[in-house]
């Protein structure tokens, strides 16, 4: 929100000198890039409808809509990973496109998402599916469309 400003993973500057070396001070550690917005996050590859309005790849967390990670993005967090010794853990949007705590979730642009990253050999060492998945909702997402939503990512 307004506490924070743009410090967020879509916005922080991941070239300054000075987070660089505070990041590598802590190396060898591992980098979670999750938590409650990645259930809003929206892959641009290709040109998901919910990315094309004009303001969605760069806006903050406090602002309604998704949040649209572009792959150019996506590359930025990867080379600053690997130049400050981390290793990344990242969350993956298990609720897009899910119509009831029943039904599986669209797995299309997590899919994208998992394809583009592991043809540009880029090494992640973990992903996971959704924030809290379970606590979403009052019925929470049922542990059998969970199960098959895990089965269904599989590359």
């Amino acid at each position: 929100g307004k506490k924070w400003g743009r410090t967020g993973l879509l916005t922080l500057d991941l070239t300054s000198r000075k987070l660089r070396h505070l990041v590598t001070q802590l190396s060898p550690a591992v980098w979670r890039i999750g938590g409650t917005p990645q259930d809003e996050v929206v892959y641009v590859i290709g040109n998901p409808p919910e990315c094309s309005a004009a303001g969605a790849v760069s806006r903050s967390f406090s602002a309604p809509g998704p949040l649209c990670l572009t792959m150019s993005r996506w590359h930025e967090i990867i080379e600053f990973g690997k130049a400050c010794g981390l290793k990344i853990v990242m969350g993956l949007n298990g609720m897009y496109g899910r119509e009831s705590h029943d039904k599986p979730f669209n797995i299309t642009n997590a899919h994208e998402f998992l394809r583009h990253t592991a043809q540009l050999g880029y090494r992640i060492f973990a992903f996971e599916l959704s924030n809290e998945m379970l606590r979403r909702s009052p019925a929470g997402v049922s542990p059998r469309a969970l199960a098959l939503d895990f089965a269904r990512l599989r590359l």
